[in-house]
């Protein structure tokens, strides 16, 4: 593996620790005298055995770690006697758990604020990215990776810790075993590397199952979203055992994945302590039959044997976890890059300003060559209320699009007061516009929050104009909780001419010179479009109305009419009636 390749490999682990440096390292600090302390612990056990056999340690040669040991109770001007250790073993192990209870803590608090960092970077990426990139993408990609791969992601970190942790007890260990007898630590060691080689297959096919866990999940989350929306019509025509067929097609993959996974964790968690059993018992043989050195030495070893054992079957499984969480972390990583590729240029321009007219000059738009305007004028005046009908697909909602700028023109031209739209800033342009779609999406929250969006600026004066305005004052005033009245998911607890009513006291909160209507009662009965229509005439001369409808009412309650049908532009005359 190249140095490139192998940086782009561990990159998300390289990411945590830029992202966090000075207390990344107090961290790994932290872990080191962790494992220091255990070891200081591990090595006073010796002169302990060694009281407890030989009741003095005169009567023997002191060996390495003995004598390392002998030099601390000389610097603290203690003797070394059978307390004494006792005392140093419980205070070397207390300190080993404070400092890996410091380090571990500080690894989950690290995780958490990548956590927040990276769902704050989507929503943000994500909400001022170009409009067509949520065409190209999955919106359960964005739900899932915003939720449960967000946490999956940051288990990298929290994995590496604990491989980290492990790697530093094993060389610890495997120094101090080295003192005692450098054939069995280095025996030790190949025992270790070989059950690790064996079992790497497992890890590999936990990293391929979770990368495409993480595609499944959204295409499952985007599917059931869709359906959900749709529950009423899915309902009516009986078709959820046709439904729940298709969303069990991705169930039984994730089913799939989720086994393998599975699968590989079991096997790293449980074939590894017979292999290491063996290996101790083998161990075990060798050293009782061939050993040398002292009795007290020889009980240290075994059991520096046996924590390197598992330390080593522990660095595995957590190396798992690590590349499994490796496919989530790339997963959110390449959403959030994907989207802030394609996020707008919102500041650059003039200051936009509508307080004469705008003019649509022979402008033409074509999708994939297909022109679907073809040489549109229009002119609009401050003050007028407009109404443009036509067939589906005719282009209607391509004209206000380009209003918004979500689209340009292929030929012609659209100024707003003698300015080309091209060269006014997007966020200034659009702050002077009030957009209502066909339908209106509402969260599971209350009034003031659906039309606020939670803005705490925004006072109940400014709301209850806004809602005075668009004719809802009324109905709101009804609710027992007024503003407060929670609308239930997508707006369930209200009317459609009711949510349609909230959607035009959102867009007119902000007091906007240009009020964009698109089929703002194309799914309402006709007491609610006339109750819409009546309120539009209430808001005419206060801002210019610019509405998109195949209602022929619509169009009659309006100034000026015109008809957009393949790709051209007239003007209907009002009949007598």
């Amino acid at each position: 593996m190249s140095s490139s390749e192998l940086k782009n490999t561990f990159y998300p682990i390289y990411y945590f620790l830029k992202k966090y440096p000075k207390r990344s390292a107090i961290t790994v600090l932290a872990l080191l005298f962790s494992g220091l302390a255990e070891v200081v612990s591990f090595a006073a056990m010796i002169p302990l055995l060694g009281l407890a056999i030989f009741q003095d340690t005169e009567q023997r040669e002191l060996g390495l770690l003995e004598t390392g040991i002998s030099k601390i109770f000389d610097i603290i001007e203690l003797d070394m006697t059978m307390g004494g250790i006792l005392t140093l073993i419980v205070l070397m192990m207390g300190l080993k758990s404070f400092l890996s209870y410091y380090a571990m803590k500080e690894v989950g608090y690290i995780c958490t604020d990548v956590e927040v960092d990276f769902r704050k970077r989507m929503v943000n990426s994500l909400l001022y990215a170009d409009w067509r990139y949520y065409l190209n993408n999955q919106t359960g990609d964005f739900s899932t990776a915003i939720s449960t791969q967000v946490q999956a992601a940051c288990n990298v970190f929290r994995a590496t810790g604990l491989v980290l942790a492990g790697l530093i007890q094993v060389g610890l260990f495997s120094t101090m075993s080295l003192t005692i007898s450098i054939p069995i630590t280095i025996g030790g060691i190949l025992l270790g590397l070989t059950v690790m080689l064996f079992l790497r297959n497992f890890v590999t096919l936990a990293r391929v199952s979770a990368k495409t866990l993480a595609k499944h999940e959204g295409t499952l989350l985007s599917t059931l979203i869709d359906c959900l929306r749709g529950i009423k019509s899915n309902k009516a025509m009986s078709m959820q055992g046709r439904l729940q067929k298709y969303l069990e097609q991705d169930i039984e993959r994730l089913a799939v994945m989720r086994k393998r996974i599975i699968l590989s964790s079991a096997v790293l968690k449980n074939f590894q302590e017979p292999v290491q059993v063996v290996g101790i018992a083998a161990a075990l043989y060798a050293l009782t039959s061939y050993w040398k050195g002292g009795v007290d030495e020889l009980l240290v070893l075994i059991l520096l044997f046996y924590r390197s054992g598992q330390r080593l079957g522990n660095l595995q499984i957590y190396y798992q976890q690590i590349v499994s969480a490796f496919a989530p972390f790339w997963f959110v990583s390449n959403i959030i890059s994907g989207a802030e590729k394609e996020r707008e240029d919102l500041n650059s321009g003039l200051v936009a300003s509508l307080n004469g007219s705008i003019i649509f000059d022979k402008v033409s738009f074509a999708y994939d060559s297909k022109y679907v305007l073809n040489q549109v004028d229009l002119e609009i005046k401050i003050g007028d209320f407009i109404t443009i009908v036509g067939p589906s697909g005719g282009g209607k909602t391509t004209l206000t699009d380009m209003l918004l700028r979500f689209n340009e023109p292929s030929a012609g031209s659209i100024t707003i007061d003698g300015t080309n739209i091209n060269n006014l800033s997007k966020s200034s342009l659009r702050g002077l516009i009030g957009y209502v779609p066909q339908e209106t999406v509402l969260f599971y929250d209350t009034i003031r929050n659906n039309v606020t969006f939670g803005d705490p600026q925004i006072t109940d004066t400014e709301l209850k104009e806004a809602l005075r305005r668009a004719g809802a004052i009324s109905f709101v005033n009804q609710f027992p909780d007024g503003l407060n009245f929670i609308v239930g998911e997508h707006g369930g607890r209200l009317s459609g001419g009711q949510k349609q009513r909230l959607g035009l006291a959102r867009a007119l909160l902000h007091t906007p010179k240009l009020l964009l209507l698109d089929e703002p009662t194309s799914a309402l009965d006709k007491t609610s479009e006339n109750d819409i229509l009546n309120t539009l005439k209430g808001l005419r001369g206060t801002v210019t109305i610019i509405a998109i409808s195949h209602q022929q009412t619509f169009a009659n309650a309006s100034d000026k009419k015109y008809i957009l049908e393949n790709g051209n532009l007239s003007k209907l005359e009002f009949s007598k009636n």
